[in-house]
């Protein structure tokens, strides 16, 4: 196992896997006891330890529960990181080949032919940027579908965004970073912010604002204080959110490839060759035909088989992929 990768073992904590992982063991037991026949939750332990919860200390036991919880997920995702990387290789075997080879007690190798690498995807899942990481993804056809497209087209784990620049341009065979390190990337409209806004008022604060005020009224007042105060956090949370996305959005031209950015949860990152785009296609909301917005999807026979810019002025977005890969819509352009 290469020593750097030692050394990356702290961006394992700050991936999905730390909760998620967790809530998969536990529904996994769960399931089969359930399967077994086994009413886990009558036995005299587990009866005993909701008891003895629900008649401790709140403010204690709740903490000290999320602590056990983000201490057993970052164990596991340690250990999941050890054992899916150890050994790592990614590199050119031959001009033809990409070759990632990896595994501790499973060796994986997957071999990429340069004629079916289609781009690269550089991946910054919101605390993986917080804390300095990123992963790199390859794009390419004939990896199965999306889902194992994404599992076997893994070119690096979580790691030092430095090396995953250095690994997105190995993969792009460049001597440079230019794709990715500081794109000049054309920033998307304003509505963009103010669509992602009204998004998240209407799906995260409004749906629990009127649920507690109902709760409230009919059966106590202290849910009427927990309304308010939850549509203040919440209302911050959206604004400060929707402010990063509309940040991350960005598109533009770098020589062969199409650059597309997104995405706060997972702000993504994609070089996509021009050449390899077999479609576009054109779709917009009712909110976005009134504020001129359009989302332009990339079909290419790899990978997620369509790549979105969302939200691009609807005066520029034809031009836009006009030039990105000359001859698909001219017919449907007013000339």
């Amino acid at each position: 196992m290469p020593a750097a990768i030692w050394r990356w073992l702290r961006y394992a904590p700050l991936t999905f896997w730390v909760i998620g992982g967790v809530g998969v063991a536990v529904g996994t037991v769960l399931r089969v006891l359930d399967g077994a026949g086994v009413e886990w939750w009558k036995a005299g332990p587990v009866r005993a330890g909701f008891e003895e919860f629900g008649q401790s200390v709140l403010w204690v036991t709740v903490p000290a529960l999320l602590i056990a919880v983000l201490t057993a997920g970052s164990l596991g995702a340690l250990a999941l990181y050890v054992e899916n990387w150890w050994g790592l290789r990614t590199e050119w075997s031959d001009d033809r080949t990409l070759t990632v080879r990896r595994g501790l007690l499973t060796t994986r190798s997957v071999g990429i032919e340069r004629d079916r690498l289609r781009g690269v995807m550089l991946r910054e899942p919101l605390l993986l940027r917080a804390g300095g990481g990123a992963t790199v993804q390859a794009v390419a056809g004939g990896l199965g579908d999306a889902e194992e497209a994404q599992r076997r087209g893994s070119l690096l784990p979580p790691a030092p965004r430095a090396t995953a620049l250095r690994v997105a341009a190995g993969a792009l065979r460049r001597s440079d970073t230019s794709p990715f390190r500081q794109p000049s990337l054309t920033t998307h409209p304003r509505a963009a912010l103010h669509q992602r806004v009204r998004r998240g008022l209407y799906l995260a604060v409004l749906p629990p604002v009127v649920t507690l005020l109902a709760l409230g009224v009919l059966l106590t007042p202290v849910l009427l204080h927990c309304a308010w105060m939850y549509a203040a956090v919440a209302t911050v949370t959206v604004w400060l959110l929707a402010r990063d996305a509309h940040r991350s959005l960005g598109h533009g031209l770098s020589g062969p490839y199409l650059l597309t950015r997104s995405g706060t949860f997972s702000r993504d990152t994609l070089a996509l060759r021009r050449d390899t785009i077999a479609a576009w296609t054109l779709t917009t909301s009712p909110y976005g035909r009134r504020h001129g917005l359009v989302t332009l999807t990339a079909a290419v026979a790899a990978g997620r088989h369509g790549y979105r810019i969302p939200d691009l002025d609807a005066g520029e977005a034809p031009a836009f992929a006009a030039a990105a890969s000359p001859g698909i819509l001219d017919e449907w352009l007013v000339r």
